[in-house]
């Protein structure tokens, strides 16, 4: 249910104003409530804190619905009782905000949690925009003397959180493997290039990408990075078209990565590499909650506790930790737990060892008449 505006709350609030009923007040001071309120929206105090409780509705909610909770009842009666008192009863002003306070922190507080024995209760285990809103706000009321942020702030540093988390490192999860195709383009050092996943990679991890399938032809199997003065020299050979031998990545203005070969090709070529996971571009809530879903919970967790440190600091608050040591610990216990960085270890012992083994054979008393 929501909450409509009532001759009901005009009493609560005439009491906790006057002590009278609604109908007992002066009409200057019905007037400054609720325009003297009859029907429709009201006006007045009453209709600024509607809207007020309207818009923090639907922020944590996060369902495009106005509609105030019931359970919001006593913060929209003590929310109308402190703007009033400032004008016309200024002596119960400072109660009014105290009760004001208690009530709104009620508000955020009790609204929409699971109970924590609740066997089929999610909210307290998944990390949405709502929830991170939710415990945002809730936290920050509870402070001494305490703060309502507005929602604005509130996304601008969650959405902040969320790429300083997301950027902080290479982190497991942001790995995967594609299929890459070069596009036949005779001539052309930038041919197209289209991702079998669909994605846009943020990073290319392989360093040295495989073609798929018989390379007999041209000798090529790997594609190997160069720097641009190897680059422009590869290119100033002139090289027939055919299957590239070199790469060098750039990025063009809406960041996507684009490959210049050494050479065009005269035919579309494939290879596999592994890839680093762009964050996508964040439009709306449900996006939000989409990107949320590549996290552990360690991450998404740390998502959250980084947009509270972030908001405290943007109203200029004390933080305590600030929010770049909460990442860096949390990157240092990644490393320590569970980073897939003993992979790259792996491979680079594997390199070693075939260097050693080439040694061996070659100059250590192998077949190839080495030393005995």
């Amino acid at each position: 249910m929501a909450i409509s505006y009532s001759s009901a709350i005009q009493d609560q609030i005439a009491y906790a104003l006057a002590n009278v009923p609604y109908s007992s007040l002066k009409t200057h001071e019905k007037d400054a409530i609720d325009n003297t309120w009859s029907s429709g929206t009201p006006g007045g105090y009453a209709g600024h804190a509607l809207t007020k409780l309207q818009r923090f509705a639907n922020f944590v909610t996060d369902t495009g619905v106005t509609a105030v909770p019931d359970e919001w009842l006593e913060w929209l009666v003590w929310e109308v009782v402190y703007s009033a008192a400032t004008h016309i009863r200024q002596e119960k002003a400072g109660l009014a905000r105290d009760k004001r306070n208690e009530a709104r922190e009620t508000a955020f507080t009790t609204f929409n949690r699971q109970d924590w024995y609740d066997p089929t209760g999610t909210e307290q285990w998944t990390t949405t925009l709502s929830g991170i809103r939710l415990f945002i706000v809730s936290a920050m009321v509870r402070l001494s003397p305490p703060i309502l942020p507005e929602p604005s702030i509130v996304d601008a540093m969650v959405r902040k959180a969320l790429y300083m988390v997301w950027n902080a490192k290479d982190w497991p999860w942001l790995r995967y493997t594609d299929t890459v195709t070069i596009a036949a383009a005779a001539g052309d050092y930038t041919p197209t290039i289209t991702y079998a996943s669909g994605q846009s990679p943020g990073k290319l991890l392989s360093r040295r990408p495989k073609y798929n399938g018989s390379s007999a032809a041209t000798g090529v199997t790997e594609l190997e990075p160069v720097d641009i003065e190897r680059m422009t020299y590869e290119q100033a050979r002139g090289l027939d078209d055919g299957k590239p031998q070199f790469f060098r990545l750039l990025r063009e203005a809406d960041n996507d990565l684009l490959w210049e070969f050494e050479r065009g090709t005269d035919a579309a070529y494939t290879f596999r590499a592994e890839f680093l996971r762009r964050i996508p571009t964040i439009t709306s809530s449900a996006g939000f909650n989409s990107v949320m879903t590549f996290m552990p919970t360690a991450e998404s967790d740390l998502v959250r506790e980084v947009a509270y440190a972030l908001t405290l600091r943007a109203l200029g608050r004390n933080v305590g930790e600030s929010p770049d040591a909460m990442i860096d610990r949390a990157v240092h216990a990644a490393e320590m737990i569970s980073d897939t960085g003993d992979q790259d270890s792996v491979a680079v012992e594997t390199g070693i060892r075939q260097v050693m083994d080439e040694q061996r054979l070659g100059r250590w008393g192998g077949g190839l008449g080495g030393f005995v």
